[in-house]
């Protein structure tokens, strides 16, 4: 008796994988800005200016500091775009949604347990970094469907 195909059983193993995947970056992600030590419960910093810190890092040529910021936090939301473009296909509207909602619940975390300041710069940073998730994965997509049809040649 034959109970699945062989194709269905790597689909099925591919999805666990991912979703193992996906659990430890939740983990990492929280770990590195909520449940960091140094948390009070005494409430956060909340900063509502656009950028403000950001232009004071670049007037002050803080080179390190604004790129591990800046850069963290869009890199820091690719695999979540990229996770949430693998399960939702199509409907990107929910890709920057979810991944805007995932950025504001960290943000109110920090808030919450004084583990960081709370920025409208990072929903937005966030936002960008699921944004390019998504893209990256389309455009991956797209090029090995493209390559198992032959359109594209592997040499290049």
């Amino acid at each position: 008796m034959k109970f699945g195909s062989k194709k269905k059983n790597n689909t099925d193993r591919l999805h666990v994988i991912c979703i193992i995947c996906f659990i430890i970056y939740i983990i990492t992600l929280l770990k590195l800005t909520v449940f960091r030590s140094g948390g009070t419960f005494m409430g956060g910093t909340l900063n509502l200016e656009f950028f403000k810190g950001y232009v004071q890092m670049v007037k002050h040529h803080v080179w390190g500091t604004f790129i591990y910021l800046f850069v963290g936090n869009i890199a820091w939301f690719v695999p979540l775009g990229f996770f949430l473009k693998f399960n939702l296909k199509n409907k990107w509207g929910l890709v920057v949604l979810y991944g805007f909602l995932v950025s504001l619940i960290i943000e109110i975390l920090q808030y919450i347990w004084g583990t960081g300041v709370t920025e409208v710069d990072d929903l937005i940073l966030n936002t960008i970094g699921t944004i390019f998730g998504a893209t990256i994965f389309s455009m991956a997509k797209r090029l090995f469907r493209d390559r198992r049809k032959g359109n594209i040649s592997r040499e290049t």
